[in-house]
């Protein structure tokens, strides 16, 4: 019995199992937008990647302008600018 390839083999299992669980977390995360429309109340319809998402944020923007958006716990339901 070799006990290296087995040490290899566990860590390569420990490595996968680390890989799978972090892919589940949910984190914040930012994303770029560019707002197309403003709602009102504060909230305003941006385009990231090509997609349209309702944003709130206490900061008045204009058509076209760029924002940093915080994507909370990696939910695209709820998404507030930064800045």
């Amino acid at each position: 019995m070799n006990y290296d390839n087995i040490v290899k083999d566990m860590i390569s299992s420990i490595k996968l199992m680390i890989k799978k669980e972090i892919g589940k977390a949910r984190f914040d995360s930012t994303v770029r937008g560019r707002v197309i429309e403003s709602l009102g109340s504060g909230k305003y319809k941006v385009l990231i990647n090509g997609k349209e998402y309702t944003v709130k944020s206490h900061f008045s923007h204009a058509i076209n302008d760029v924002v940093e958006i915080i994507k909370c716990n990696g939910s695209w339901s709820d998404l507030y600018v930064l800045y």
